[in-house]
């Protein structure tokens, strides 16, 4: 674990502040990455969650995901790895209700900018946007937008990290006002190693305050 890096997070901060307002749609980190060449023991041309290859490149994270092949329960043994109960039961209770509110688009999402996703390889990868959330109007019930077209391609793994990664953004005040998810992809990626990547948990629950998560810390 690069203690430097958790530090950066802690006490400056890798977000710029900002004021907020009311949110309608965010999407921020919603993204997979694809690269021409082989990752992480994943063929070339492999859509992947950008957590995921964030975590390997990025912060040099040792991952580890519970070998469980199907999907809810594979997003279900990430989850029960947050050590915080509050945080832990109320991100459950989201992924009992996932599949509800979701929207499928056959035609591609609108990318959104985000924070901290400039360091990949240019030359042989490329992000494209996967999910947008939005507060649903009237009778509209979806919460989450998925390009159906890009989810068709996505390994069942790397779907289980972006419903990990929607259901913790949904609960990231601070992000979702600095419309950014990097603190979130930071903590995905500590979910993905067998012991949070060497955090403490106190150390953990201080990421969760940073990100705006409320809950008994």
């Amino acid at each position: 674990m690069n203690r430097f890096l958790f530090i950066t997070f802690i006490l400056v901060g890798s977000l710029a502040s900002a004021g907020g307002g009311e949110w309608q749609e965010v999407g921020s980190g919603g993204d997979v990455i694809s690269c021409r060449v082989e990752f992480a023991g994943y063929p070339r041309n492999t859509l992947m969650m950008f957590d995921y290859y964030e975590a390997v490149v990025r912060y040099e994270l040792s991952l580890e995901l519970p070998y469980i092949s199907e999907l809810n329960a594979l997003a279900r043994a990430i989850l029960l790895r947050i050590p915080n109960q509050v945080l832990r039961e109320r991100s459950l209770n989201l992924l009992e209700v996932f599949w509800s509110e979701v929207e499928w688009k056959s035609s591609g999402l609108d990318n959104v900018r985000d924070v901290g996703v400039g360091f990949y390889d240019y030359d042989n990868c490329q992000v494209d946007q996967l999910i947008l959330q939005r507060v649903p109007r009237g009778d509209d019930r979806g919460y989450y937008r998925i390009d159906q077209s890009l989810w068709n391609r996505v390994p069942e793994a790397q779907r289980a990290i972006a419903i990990v990664h929607e259901i913790l953004y949904r609960q990231a005040g601070f992000s979702k006002v600095q419309e950014s998810s990097e603190i979130v992809r930071y903590l995905v990626g500590l979910l993905l190693t067998k012991e949070l990547g060497g955090l403490t948990t106190q150390e953990f629950a201080e990421l969760l305050q940073r990100a705006g998560m409320r809950g008994d810390l």
